[in-house]
């Protein structure tokens, strides 16, 4: 109900009215409380069973309006109807007496059916983080997500520029060992665009002066001796590719800006292996800028000597990795 939450209060609630049978019970109880927080005023929200024998269609009967509170029919739960525990005929005599304008006995079974609702409400509500995360503002939950998901220190936290916003990835961070598959799954929800992760990509290491082979040291041929000072690597480095992009968001994620830094920080914090990245931004066809004096274009980063759509598709790489995050003490 994310787009639901954004329709103003008044159709919401003619939808919820008209329609209550298409929503959950849980999600029914959510907008109440809503609408109640929208106008400043906390209406109140009776639920009692519906009073049938017949097979339920949905959780909720319907959703009426009664004075200044609301009336949520719920066939399941409750001391009478379909799905009660009682013996049926406690049913039949309820209907027996609604047949004849009287509710007396119904009256009495829902001061019980109110409580039973309520509890069961709360109960659902416990084991549903995102709600005590979202609407109920639960710092002890939002505490242990963020130890779960590796940043419970606060000192980690601070260097966060939001971390309430990796709590959606709580899941990923949680799972060992890492995997490009879980990478690629978190930028690409957290950049809203494709992401494809290369591993294993082919790269030059330079060896420490240290290391290196020489006369008088130890060094076993064929085995951990070798000639020069670099050597072929693929086994620490891989590729991070993003795109096809548009020219703005091309833009976007250039180095030095505010989303490249959320970019290399999420990849900072899922990686837990010393392993080098790059980044690799693809331009989609026919959205190259034109080169032009004083427009503001960066030799290496976002011109080409030919562009629009006499440019096919076009990529730039550059090193990934920002500021290290310093460990917690």
């Amino acid at each position: 109900m994310a787009a639901a939450s954004r329709i103003p209060a008044a159709p919401l609630e003619q939808e919820l009215l008209h329609r209550g049978h298409e929503f959950s019970f849980l999600q029914v109880l959510r907008i109440l409380e809503l609408l109640g927080e929208r106008d400043g005023t906390k209406r109140p929200v009776e639920v009692i069973p519906r009073l049938s024998l017949g097979f339920p269609a949905a959780d909720v009967a319907g959703v009426e309006r009664v004075g200044d509170g609301y009336r949520v029919i719920a066939t399941f739960l409750g001391l009478y109807g379909q799905a009660t525990p009682l013996p049926a005929f406690y049913t039949e005599e309820l209907l027996d007496e609604e047949a004849t304008d009287s509710s007396a006995g119904r009256d009495f079974l829902d001061i019980v059916n109110r409580h039973i609702y309520g509890i069961f409400a709360n109960v659902a509500r416990k084991y549903r983080l995102f709600l005590q995360v979202d609407e109920q503002r639960s710092d002890a939950v939002t505490e242990r997500l963020h130890a779960l998901g590796g940043y419970g220190e606060e000192t980690l936290r601070a260097q966060l520029p939001d971390p309430r916003s990796l709590l959606r990835y709580t899941g990923l961070f949680a799972q060992h060992p890492r995997s490009a598959l879980g990478l690629r799954t978190l930028l690409t929800d957290a950049l809203d665009a494709p992401v494809e992760v290369i591993s294993a990509v082919p790269r030059i290491v330079t060896v420490p002066p240290e290391e290196r082979s020489r006369l008088g040291t130890i060094g076993t041929l064929g085995e951990d001796a070798f000639v020069g000072s670099e050597i072929p690597d693929r086994s620490g480095m891989f590729r991070i590719e993003v795109g096809p992009l548009r020219r703005d968001r091309f833009a976007e994620l250039l180095p030095g800006t505010p989303e490249r830094k959320r970019l290399d920080l999420l990849v900072a914090l899922y990686i837990t292996d010393p392993l080098a990245y790059e980044i690799e931004l693809i331009l989609a066809p026919g959205e190259a800028p034109p080169a032009m004096l004083g427009s503001g274009i960066r030799l290496g980063w976002d011109v080409w000597m030919t562009s629009g759509a006499d440019v096919g598709r076009v990529s730039v790489s550059f090193p990934g990795g920002g500021e290290p995050l310093a460990a917690p003490r």
